[in-house]
C-alpha cells in the first residue's frame, strides 16, 4: 500500500522533489477583519511554532534522503502556513512603544527581530544626529576661539604681486562685486576700474555693504542672506557714472573688469549642446564691448557714442541680446565727421531675451 506524504506526494518522494521551495514561508496574508494586535501576534506565534516543528521534519528527511540509511518511514513536516499581516502603523507602534509589545505579546520571533533592528537604526540616527551637532557646536567654539587670539603674527598677503611703476596681471575682483552683480545690482561703469577694484580689495572696510535675501533657488529651503555693496551710499564716495569724466582708456579697463566678472559668473556656451544656453550676459557684453572698442575715432568720438553706449548696456544688463542687424541710423548726415562716427554707435539693438 502507498502512504501519502504530508506534501500530497507518494512516499518515499522522488530525487527530484524540491525541498528549498518546500521550506520557503509562503507570504503573508491579511487577517481577518476586526482582528486586533493581541490576537493576530498569538496566531502568528502558534503559526511560526507550527512552521518550525514542520521544517524541522522536512529537514530530517531531507538529511535521511541523502544518507545511505534511506529515509524508512520518514516524511516531511506540513505545508507552511501564512503569517497574518502586520499594518505599518502596527509596526510603528511596536516599535515605539515597548508598553504595547508587553501588553499584547508574546510576539513571534520575526518580528522581535524586527523591532529590535528598527530600534537600533532609530538609535544609530539619534547617535548620528547628536554627533553631528556636537561637531557643530565644537566647530562654533573654534571660531569663537580663534576670532579671541591675539591678532598679532597672524596677518598674511591675501594677493600678494611685485611693486611696479607699470601694471601687471588681472586686477582682483573683490567677491562682494561678483555677489553684486548675480543680485542684478549694477554699479557706474567707473567703480570697475583698476583702482576702486584695488583698493576695495586691499581695504574692503572702505566700500559700504548691505545684506539682501539671496536669490530663491530652491521652493523648498529658504534663501540665506547675503552682503553686496550698498550702492546708496557708495555713490557719495565714488560718483555717478559721468560720461564727461569717463576717459576711453578708463572705459576700457572698466568695461574689461565687469566683463570678467560675467565670465566667472556665467555658464560657458556649448554649441554641442542643444539643452545649453544660447546667450549669457558674459557672451552678449563681450560682442557689446567688442564692438565700441572697434569703432572708428574710438576715442575722438567718445562724447557722441558714450551716452549710447551706457543706454545699450543697461539693455543688455535687462537680458537683451546683441544684434548687429537692427536700428542702423541709415539717415545722418554723412559730411560731418563726428556725426558719421555715431552711426557706427547705433548698429547694436537689443531685444528682449527669449522666454
Amino acid at each position: 500500500m502507498t502512504t501519502t506524504s504530508l506534501c500530497g506526494l507518494p512516499l518515499p518522494l522522488p530525487s527530484t522533489f524540491d525541498f528549498a521551495a518546500y521550506m520557503t514561508t509562503p507570504p503573508e496574508v491579511p487577517a481577518p477583519v476586526g482582528m486586533n494586535l493581541a490576537p493576530k501576534n498569538a496566531r502568528n506565534l502558534v503559526i511560526e511554532r507550527s512552521n518550525e516543528t514542520s521544517l524541522a521534519l522536512t529537514r530530517a528527511y531531507q538529511d535521511a534522503a541523502a544518507s545511505t540509511a534511506g529515509v524508512g518511514t520518514l516524511d516531511v513536516g506540513a505545508p507552511l502556513l501564512s503569517h497574518f499581516t502586520y499594518t505599518d502603523e502596527e509596526k510603528s507602534l511596536l516599535v515605539a512603544s515597548k508598553d504595547v509589545v508587553e501588553s499584547t505579546g508574546p510576539l513571534p520571533v520575526y518580528m522581535t527581530i524586527f523591532i529590535a533592528t528598527e530600534r537600533m537604526k532609530a538609535a544609530r540616527a539619534d547617535m548620528d544626529e547628536k554627533a553631528k551637532r556636537e561637531a557643530e557646536r565644537a566647530a562654533r567654539e573654534a571660531e569663537k576661539a580663534k576670532a579671541a587670539r591675539p591678532i598679532f603674527g597672524t596677518q598674511l598677503m591675501v594677493n600678494p604681486r611685485i611693486v611696479s611703476a607699470v601694471a601687471t596681471g588681472e586686477t582682483p575682483i573683490p567677491d562682494i562685486f561678483h555677489v553684486s552683480l548675480h543680485h542684478k545690482i549694477y554699479f557706474p561703469l567707473h567703480w570697475w576700474s583698476d583702482k576702486i577694484l584695488r583698493q576695495a580689495f586691499d581695504y574692503p572696510h572702505s566700500i559700504p555693504t548691505t545684506t539682501i535675501t539671496a536669490v530663491q533657488t530652491s521652493s523648498l529651503i529658504a534663501p540665506p542672506s547675503v552682503m553686496v555693496v550698498n550702492v546708496a551710499k557708495a555713490l557719495r564716495e565714488l560718483g555717478e557714472e559721468d560720461e564727461a569724466q569717463l576717459t576711453p582708456g578708463l572705459w576700457r579697463q572698466s568695461a574689461r573688469n565687469l566683463l570678467n566678472s560675467f565670465k566667472l559668473l556665467c555658464p560657458p556656451l556649448d554649441p554641442a549642446n542643444p539643452s545649453g544656453p544660447k546667450y549669457t550676459h558674459a557672451s552678449e557684453f563681450e560682442k557689446h564691448v567688442l564692438f565700441f572698442a572697434n569703432l572708428d575715432c574710438f576715442e575722438e568720438s567718445m562724447s557722441i557714442w558714450s551716452p549710447v553706449e551706457r543706454k545699450l548696456r543697461y539693455e543688455l544688463f535687462r537680458d537683451g541680446i546683441f544684434d548687429h542687424q537692427h536700428s542702423r541710423l541709415h539717415t545722418l548726415p554723412r559730411h560731418d565727421p563726428l556725426v558719421a562716427t555715431a552711426r557706427y554707435t547705433c548698429v547694436l539693438a537689443f531685444q528682449a531675451r527669449p522666454s
